[in-house]
Order: C-alpha cells, then structure tokens, then sequence
C-alpha cells in the first residue's frame, strides 16, 4: 500500500464516521428553522382577545371604514363584522372562555360542597366520640 492508499483510506473512515453527525446537525437545524417559521406565523396570525371582548388582532381584519364606499354595496357595519373570520375567531374564544369559567365555577362549588360534607362528618364524629368518653 502507497501513502496515497492509506490516506485515501483514512479519509474514507473517517467521512464515513463523520457523516452521521453531519445528518444529526442538519435535522437538527431544519427542525429549529421550521419551529421559528411556525412561531413567526403563530404570532402574525394570532387573534387576541381582551377579557372584556375587545379584539387586537395581528393580520387579517380590516375596519369596515377602510372599505371604499363602492365596495360596500348595502353591507351595514354588524353585517361585516359578522361575517368577518376575525371577529368569528374571537366569538369562538370568548365562549370557550366563558365555558371554562363556568367548569371552574362548578368544580369550585363541587368542591365547597365535598368540604361542607367532610365538615359535618368530622363534627359528627366529635360529638359521638364526646358522648362515648361521658
């Protein structure tokens, strides 16, 4: 074997070693770089919603007085809200919000009446077991 044998040889290990790591790299920036893009998107697109119904959106809705007058053609102001995907965006989170708060308040009042019954059972047991020490 020649000198240009071996190092060809040694340069086969050890791209053959390397490459992996090289593949785990690039996967490992592509799913970084697709999780920004998403995140970037997320942000752009993202309705929010105050807790008193207000809407502040990224993208999307335009004000009704933006619309030239041509384009209106008979379409009143709660016409195109209404039919706006923002705004229906937005009624679909506030009434899951409004749903959750109702769970919570009845798990919450589940909760106090559970309390409430062990409340009354441990006074129960005090006074039998006050009554049984007489």
């Amino acid at each position: 074997m020649t000198a240009i044998e071996i190092f060809k040889t040694i340069a086969l290990v050890a791209g053959i070693l390397i490459a992996p790591f090289i593949i785990a790299a690039a996967i490992c920036v592509l799913v970084v770089v697709a999780g920004l893009i998403i995140a970037l998107l997320r942000f752009l697109f993202t309705v929010e919603v105050d807790d008193d119904g207000g809407i502040r959106e990224r993208i999307g809705c335009h004000s009704y007085d933006e619309i030239p007058l041509s384009l209106r053609e008979g379409i009143t102001q709660a016409d195109y809200c209404e039919n706006c995907k923002i705004h229906k965006k937005a009624q679909k989170i506030i009434a899951k919000r409004k749903r959750r708060e109702e769970k919570e308040l009845a798990d919450r009042q589940k909760r106090q009446a559970e309390d409430e019954e062990q409340i009354k059972y441990l006074q129960e047991y005090n006074r039998k077991k006050r009554e049984g020490k007489k």
